[in-house]
């Protein structure tokens, strides 16, 4: 029975962020091969066949060591039943490399002559300027001028869900260009949530 990719995507990068690429790439092949890899690692954790995405997930969350020994032994079911995988997670792994690569010149180019013109760089001018005004309507108002209190209020909640909504686009740029960067510096994206929870779960144990 095939299984839904989606629902099992995070699976996938948390074995790569593992270190085990075969596994990773068997958990992102349609049909059989992904049903395998899903049932092997089921098994591996003790979990029934008909365990959830979530049950996994809980699983291996509640213990790092055990999960990735866990793992690691699907791992090798895997590569017993479908040797072609590892010759398959070879060339992927040349493929994303040659992607990396590709991105860093990307990025240093951009980074190296971004015009201040930049989308980028408008969206921070945007967000400072309409600071400049909400601080300058308040200065306004405390000094006795500009619009009463009350309808001053009266604006700033009329305002909230765009104030709230053109921070948060701001903060999403910002994670976005600090990721690129990473990426542009150490050759590897970011770590997967999964991944960064388990660490710190790792490390509290320690």
């Amino acid at each position: 029975m095939a299984i839904d990719l989606g629902k099992w995507s995070w699976l996938a990068n948390t074995a790569i962020d593992f270190g085990l690429p075969i596994l990773g790439t068997a958990l992102g092949v349609p049909g059989p091969v992904s049903s395998f890899a899903v049932s092997a690692i089921k098994k591996a954790l003790g979990l029934p066949s008909s365990a959830t995405p979530e049950e996994v997930n809980t699983a291996v969350v509640a213990d790092p060591d055990t999960a990735r020994a866990a793992l690691e032994a699907a791992q090798s079911d895997v590569q017993a039943k479908y040797a072609y995988l590892t010759r398959l997670a070879e060339v992927k792994g040349d493929v994303d490399k040659a992607n990396i690569s590709e991105i860093n010149k990307t990025i240093r180019a951009e980074t190296g002559k971004v015009p201040w013109w930049h989308w980028r760089h408008l969206l921070g001018y945007l967000v400072l300027l309409y600071g400049i005004e909400q601080v300058a309507a308040i200065a306004y108002t405390m000094f006795g001028k500009g619009v009463p209190p009350d309808q001053l209020a009266t604006l700033f909640n009329s305002t909230a869900i765009f104030t709230a909504g053109l921070f948060a686009l701001l903060g999403y740029v910002a994670s976005d260009t600090t990721a690129m960067k990473q990426t542009a510096i150490t050759g590897q994206a970011p770590e997967g949530v999964v991944a960064s929870t388990i660490k710190a779960v790792t490390g509290r144990k320690k």
